[in-house]
């Protein structure tokens, strides 16, 4: 076809038009399909020893192993002793990525604890206001969490397997039903991140988190806290929780190498360190700015424990950093778990009191029996030093540090 002159710009105008509006239908086709990076590589650590002094029985840990084992797909590295080899084994599908290391007959084998079961055994449970509830292997298996958590990293990393997230998860935890399988969900895991990085006023193109650690809370220290100082020793408040905690391998090797500093230092001083939690209690004051959390006091009133059908709170991080799919499959048995205790089923019956003034609470507030936990009411994560800050005042500063750590 003959164009004629006067056309020509006419014609460049609109194959213009169409290239856009053929770019931008691409662009919004590549939105809707979600991300195109692939999500990150996240590895669970865990270990189970038996004690003879052990809070619950074995069958309850069998079950609570197998919820975990048996249905978490996420890769797990997990330490044990020969003995429980073929039971831990037993509990996970071979389809299931797994390392399980024997290398340890007994928590007190790993090299930070070699040799202090009888400082452990003597001094260290004199120390313990709950000795009647402890036992010095029990100490052991706390305090061997952050070195199992950098032996799977630097055993992995031999073998060529690298990952962006590696966390410590208790091997009992999952004590209820669930229908968790992807756990942490590894998008989630790097929304929460993303967020950080917001929080301190990072672009989403950096290196976000590299030296972050992760942990859930049940609160914030105490204002009689805002002096404390380093000599003055672990920490006994209750609002750190141990059964979950991570982030980057290298967040995790200087966590690691910190809390030995420490364990090791207040231990030639006399002090208590038999519970892990007093310790990490301890780095948070010390090193706030190395530190993320949840708390789960943000979480609103009526969204957790059994009658915000959602999980016991101890655990809400299983929902937090679940998937959409598996969170909405757990509110849907907690509404059944609420549903026996208005009937007075099996020995949820005792439950009924407070169910009544649950529901009170829940009238006053105008809340919806349909209104439950979801993501959006979830709680936020939250910066350390922002957290402190808001506890002890905005002039607080971390105390001194004089305990030297081999980075």
């Amino acid at each position: 076809m003959l164009l004629l002159p006067g056309r020509r710009p006419k014609l460049i105008y609109l194959i213009s038009c169409l290239a856009c509006l053929v770019f931008l239908f691409r662009l919004f086709i590549a939105k809707d399909r979600g991300p195109t990076t692939p999500p990150p590589r996240i590895l669970l650590v865990s270990a189970f020893y038996r004690s003879p002094n052990a809070k619950h029985s074995d069958y309850a840990y069998s079950r609570w192993i197998e919820r975990y084992l048996g249905q978490i797909t996420t890769d797990i590295y997990f330490f044990t002793s020969p003995e429980l080899e073929d039971f831990i084994l037993e509990k996970r599908p071979s389809s299931f990525p797994f390392y399980l290391n024997t290398t340890f007959a007994t928590p007190f084998s790993i090299p930070p604890l070699h040799g202090l079961e009888a400082v452990y055994s003597k001094q260290q449970h004199d120390l313990d206001p709950y000795k009647e509830k402890h036992s010095p292997d029990v100490y052991a298996v706390w305090n061997g969490k952050p070195y199992f958590v950098t032996q799977a990293i630097q055993n992995l990393e031999r073998q060529g397997k690298v990952y962006d997230y590696v966390f410590w998860n208790d091997a009992g935890s999952f004590r209820d039903d669930h229908w968790y399988t992807e756990w942490p969900d590894p998008r989630r895991v790097e929304q929460v991140w993303a967020d950080v990085a917001k929080l301190q006023g990072r672009s989403r193109s950096t290196n976000i988190g590299s030296d972050l650690v992760f942990f859930p809370l049940t609160g914030i220290p105490s204002a009689g806290h805002q002096k404390w100082k380093e000599d003055d020793g672990p920490i006994s408040d209750a609002f750190s929780q141990g059964s979950f905690f991570g982030g980057t391998p290298s967040a995790m090797q200087w966590f690691s190498k910190t809390f030995y500093a420490y364990h090791d230092h207040y231990l030639s001083k006399s002090l208590f360190v038999g519970i892990d939690q007093n310790v990490f209690n301890t780095l948070f004051l010390l090193f706030p700015d190395k530190f993320i959390a949840m708390d789960y006091s943000d979480v609103p009133l009526m969204d957790i424990d059994l009658y915000g059908a959602c999980c016991w709170r101890w655990w809400y991080y299983h929902f937090w950093f679940g998937d959409e799919e598996g969170g909405e499959k757990v509110r849907e048995m907690w509404r059944d778990k609420l549903k026996d205790v208005r009937e007075g089923k099996g020995n949820l019956k005792s439950e009924q009191a407070k169910l009544k003034v649950w529901e009170d609470t829940r009238w006053s507030f105008l809340w919806k029996e349909d209104l439950v936990p979801s993501r959006e009411r979830s709680a936020p994560v939250r910066l350390m030093t922002t957290l402190l800050k808001k506890q002890f005042g905005r002039t607080w500063t971390p105390p001194k540090r004089h305990v030297h750590v081999d980075l």
